[in-house]
């Protein structure tokens, strides 16, 4: 069955009735409502009183009316969840009070044993402050102004009830508050004290930093002959950029020569200071305006006490393209240069190219520049391939990749196969080559001299010239030597690596020999050939040097530890040193601290696994130019 519902009840006579009363009790953090009941004796004498609550209601008298009974429900049912109807400071029970207005109320202070009657004002109040002229600077004094004009200066302490809407109690009344500015102001207000004074010391940063929230509710008409009136014209207008906990914070104020104000609120007249004194600024409401309006078709709008980018707008995209459009409408941006996560350049970044050659290798490094100042991008590659088109930077702040940037730079990428997006890579010299591709694909290109020789060198390259055989070869080469010849030369003007693979018995070795005393004629050849051939071939190469270059000097570089220990001593004096494979593995310390010219290796297949202690033996020496036979 559903309970009984409690009905408002009245009585034509108070004797022998209970009526209720309400005991507001203040903490120093929070304050409470008691319901009781008084009651009166049949002799009209005042009798005893009860706690009143709902049970009481069913088995005594109680005269009560409906908006009492509603707030003694509410209040047992708050109760019943936190044992006590206890509220803080200002919390949103302003309703409450509103139900009680014409019931008896009752107030005990924690200071006071005994508790006083309190009125209900009968009028809602607007509080306003006051700015007077004091003997050392300024006052702000809080006044109540009634609907009928009336008003009553506060002199003493306030205590902010409650919100929604906002109660406060004041020389034992409660008065109904219509504000701008909420609750929660006026509590820390007067808990701070109710005359605020101001320093002429302090006056520029009370206007600067609490005048702005203060505006809706400074007294305006009462401000006195004592404050000066200015007219200066709109001289500038002002965009403040900031971040505070990685969100973009937007200001938009105006200038009145050397008055600053803030966009909003939007105020025919404003209070400034000026060296101790304060003020009357009039402003250009009209003008202000049309710069208000312009914002927000642009993008910027104010919403809720802030300055917003609109939904509509990506952030990073809105700095990007609509501030510069707010600068040439005489915008000042101020701020943007100090923003770290919010700040784009927008100046076309640039990918460039640096290039060096080493011994038989060609680096490549790659960087991007803004403007002519070059700029950290981790990971550059990484986050292109991420699909970003904002990257971030070392600092912080974004680069945007226009559309044909985007293109280079995958075609650059794809090109190089630059996973890693290190920023560098080392090539072959073979890639001169992609150097020359890169050239239509990056914004510029830096090379060192020999680079630039060997680049040079590449594009005025036609066909592979003819080399004519050396004077000193005992014999004739054939028409495919002879080609072969001139290909080897090729590789080795442009220190290309190259592999001459032929059939067995086609001449490969005469091929290496021709060319070794082409390079010796031509005094190319400052430093020995090694070559590394099968142990059982030895005798056959030094056969062949023998019957093709005999004025060659060549090395067998065989034998024991110590035999092989006193030939290295003796490689400057030799063209050619020929060694096994075993021998470089065995001696790859003592060969990696010798200059060579060549190396070349013959039946190079044997090190086609790169994990064999062979290849790895072999990719520690060092020369300008090698060769493999196979």
């Amino acid at each position: 069955m559903l309970e009984k519902v409690p009905q408002p009840r009245s009585f034509s006579s108070q004797a022998g009735v209970y009526r209720p009363y309400f005991l507001i009790e203040l903490r120093a953090s929070n304050w409470e409502i008691i319901p009781y009941a008084a009651y009166t004796r049949l002799d009209g004498v005042p009798g005893r009183e009860i706690r009143l609550s709902l049970a009481v209601l069913d088995s005594s008298k109680v005269s009560i009316s409906q908006s009492e009974l509603d707030a003694l429900i509410f209040l047992e049912s708050d109760s019943a969840t936190n044992s006590r109807a206890i509220f803080n400071y200002p919390q949103p029970v302003g309703f409450l009070l509103e139900w009680l207005s014409h019931s008896t109320l009752m107030v005990k202070e924690a200071a006071h044993r005994n508790p006083v009657p309190v009125t209900v004002h009968p009028q809602t109040a607007r509080i306003i402050l006051r700015l007077s002229r004091a003997n050392h600077g300024y006052t702000l004094e809080p006044t109540l102004v009634f609907s009928d004009g009336l008003t009553r200066s506060i002199t003493g302490p306030v205590v902010v009830l409650t919100s929604n809407p906002i109660f406060i109690l004041y020389d034992h009344t409660l008065y109904k508050i219509h504000s701008e500015l909420p609750a929660v102001f006026w509590n820390n207000y007067f808990r701070t004290r109710e005359t605020f004074e101001i320093p002429p010391s302090e006056l520029n940063d009370f206007v600067r930093i609490y005048l702005p929230h203060l505006l809706p509710v400074l007294d305006w008409q009462n401000l006195g002959d004592h404050i000066s009136r200015e007219s200066p014209p709109l001289t500038e207008k002002r965009i403040y950029f900031d971040e505070s906990h990685q969100h973009l914070q937007i200001e938009v104020r105006f200038c009145y020569g050397k008055y600053e104000f803030h966009a909003h609120p939007v105020l025919e007249q404003s209070l400034a200071g000026d060296q101790g004194s304060l003020v009357i600024v009039t402003r250009d409401v009209e003008q202000e305006n049309r710069y208000r309006r312009f914002l927000e078709e642009n993008g910027l709008i104010f919403r809720s006490g802030h300055w917003l980018i609109a939904a509509e707008y990506h952030h990073l995209d809105w700095m990007r393209e609509v501030v510069p459009i707010l600068q040439q409408a005489g915008f000042k941006i101020i701020g943007e240069e100090k923003l770290r996560r919010y700040r784009v350049h927008r100046e076309r970044p640039k990918l460039m190219i640096r290039a060096r050659t080493g011994m038989d290798w060609l680096d490549l490094q790659y960087h991007v520049t803004i403007g002519r100042t070059p700029v950290e991008v981790p990971d550059f590659l990484k986050q292109l391939q991420q699909g970003k088109r904002y990257i971030r930077l070392a600092d912080g702040s974004n680069m945007y990749i226009p559309d044909d940037l985007w293109e280079n730079v995958q075609h650059f990428n794809r090109i190089l196969d630059m996973k890693s997006g290190g920023g560098e890579t080392r090539l072959p010299l073979a890639g001169l080559a992609v150097l020359q591709a890169l050239e239509n694909v990056v914004d510029g290109i830096k090379v060192d001299a020999q680079t630039r020789e060997l680049l040079e060198k590449y594009r005025s390259f036609e066909r592979i010239r003819p080399v004519p055989p050396p004077k000193g070869l005992q014999g004739q080469l054939r028409s495919y030597q002879q080609h072969g010849l001139d290909w080897l030369n090729f590789l080795h003007e442009f220190r290309f690596g190259g592999i001459l693979a032929d059939d067995m018995g086609l001449g490969k070795t005469v091929q290496v020999i021709a060319l070794l005393l082409h390079l010796k004629e031509q005094g190319q050849l400052p430093h020995p050939a090694l070559i590394v051939v099968p142990l059982t071939l030895i005798f056959n190469w030094w056969e062949e040097f023998q019957k093709f270059a005999p004025h060659m000097k060549v090395l067998r570089y065989h034998g024991n530890r110590s035999e092989r220990s006193r030939l290295a001593k003796t490689f400057s004096e030799y063209d050619v040193i020929l060694c096994s494979y075993g021998v470089v593995l065995q001696d790859q310390r003592i060969l990696g601290q010798q200059r060579f010219e060549y190396i070349i290796l013959d039946e190079s297949q044997k090190i086609k696994n790169p994990q064999t202690k062979t290849y790895k033996a072999l990719s520690k020496l060092s020369a300008p130019h090698k060769l493999a036979l196979t």
